[in-house]
């Protein structure tokens, strides 16, 4: 399972339209195909149109415990409304999840839906009578289709309670009690007043614990409450979409490689002798969608079962009073961070919440995994200290190299352009020490600029020939 985060970039707008309409693009293509299904459109109503949409959801239900979907507007307005007083201008207002099966879970979640269709009575025998008939076809094909949305959306249900859970937050737990702001400083204002008694240093943690035991205290004397408890999928305030189609996009890697390779095609057909036998190489080398073997090109379908889902969560929390809403950010980075000297989270772990929707899909639908996150980690880690390793052992050789074929030759010839070698030879056991007369030897040169320019010369020549392999 990948999940993926995209900030809302607000240089797109302050609005969540663009991502709506874009996300409601499939349901005009279904209903292009729906109406030229029928024999007689002018026949068919409203309600029976609204059968072929794909609609917004989260985890509303209505009385009768059923899911309350939403249309494209709807779905606008429940993101774009709701917004903190602290919010800021260039900050992002909502972010946008990307739920993605692997080929795998979507394997594992249709045969679910296969067992389902059995259950309700249709079985191998009425399954090969439905296939005789167009109608029927159709028929069997939306029933399987419409159990692998349900079993994404409800486990997209599970998503958000992970997403929810793994920030670690608190909310008021009545904001429908909250004081206003007049309510609010009388208060703060009262609290700020008792807490002198308790000769607390001002700032210290003793002080904001008993500031905060007060507050709450005065505020119930008012009716009020400042109680807080912990955060759940039910403070947010999301619309999700299953869909079914995936897309190639143009800065995929594919579709940029197969772009490049047709630029050389077409360089080679232009020129004046064309070499046909390069041009055939070239082409075999495009890259093609592995199901349908089609030349990836950008805005092609890609082929084979592409269900994934697409989740817009608001930044802020759904308390009504905008002064209290909780900002939220799944790209928060400092993990360990903490609220106001509390044990309370700031940052979202990634990693931990990645593990927590892989969970959770196994759970739901007793899925036995063989690939798990854990695992992908272990390798990403073993291939890196593997390179690491490659890295080192190839610096090493480098330093070896230099050390024994450049710098030790190098040492050599400063060595005998100064005279060291002559003069490490006088020593008491040498039989030229007992001669006082002894002969300067002519290597040494003459001057220090001298002795240099030769051993940079020889330097210059040595690393010359290294690179040439000699």
């Amino acid at each position: 399972m990948v999940v993926t985060f995209t900030a809302h970039n607000v240089d797109f707008g302050q609005t969540s339209k663009g991502v709506i309409e874009y996300l409601g693009k499939e349901n005009g293509e279904r209903l292009d195909d729906f109406w030229e299904q029928q024999e007689n459109p002018s026949a068919i109503n409203e309600d029976e149109i609204n059968i072929e949409k794909n609609l917004f959801f989260n985890n509303s239900i209505d009385k009768n415990n059923e899911q309350i979907f939403l249309n494209d507007e709807e779905a606008k307005k429940l993101i774009d409304s709701n917004i903190s007083s602290n919010s800021k201008e260039r900050e992002s207002k909502f972010y946008m999840l990307n739920v993605s099966p692997s080929k795998a879970e979507i394997e594992h979640i249709k045969n679910i839906a296969e067992l389902e269709i059995e259950r309700q009575g249709i079985g191998k025998n009425e399954k090969a009578e439905l296939l005789k008939s167009e109608q029927g076809t159709k028929f069997l094909n939306d029933m399987r289709n419409d159990l692998i949305h349900q079993q994404l959306r409800e486990y997209s249900k599970d998503v958000m309670r992970d997403y929810a859970d793994n920030f670690n937050r608190e909310v008021f737990a009545n904001p429908h009690l909250l004081p206003n702001r007049k309510e609010e400083k009388i208060i703060n204002d009262k609290s700020k007043e008792a807490i002198k008694s308790f000769g607390f240093e001002v700032g210290s943690n003793e002080y904001k614990i008993k500031l905060d035991e007060l507050k709450q205290q005065f505020a119930k004397e008012m009716g009020k409450d400042f109680s807080k408890r912990k955060m759940t999928e039910n403070d947010l305030v999301w619309v999700g979409k299953v869909e079914e189609k995936r897309t190639y996009k143009a800065n995929d890697k594919w579709v940029m490689q197969n772009k490049k390779i047709y630029k050389e095609i077409n360089s080679i057909k232009n020129s004046v002798k064309p070499d046909h036998n390069k041009i055939s190489i070239l082409e075999n080398r495009l890259n093609r969608d592995r199901t349908t073997n089609e030349i990836v090109r950008e805005g092609m379908l890609k082929g084979g079962d592409n269900y994934h889902v697409h989740i817009i969560v608001s930044r802020y929390t759904n308390c009504p009073n905008s002064d209290k809403k909780v900002a939220l950010s799944p790209l928060a980075n400092h993990r360990k961070g903490k609220v106001a000297d509390t044990n309370k989270s700031v940052g979202f772990d990634r990693d931990n919440f990645r593990n927590k929707v892989e969970n959770s899909f196994d759970t739901k639908f007793k899925f036995q995994r063989v690939n798990t996150y854990e695992n992908y980690k272990i390798r990403k880690l073993r291939n890196r200290n593997r390179v690491n390793r490659t890295v080192q052992n190839s610096v090493k050789s480098s330093v070896n190299f230099l050390k024994n074929y450049i710098s030790k030759p190098i040492k050599n010839e400063i060595a005998r352009n100064t005279g060291i070698n002559e003069i490490r030879q006088l020593n008491p056991m040498n039989g030229i020490s007992k001669e006082l007369g002894f002969r300067i030897p002519m290597s040494i040169p003459k001057t220090p600029l001298d002795g240099a320019i030769k051993i940079v010369r020889f330097a210059i020549n040595k690393i010359i020939d290294s690179s040439k392999g000699y």
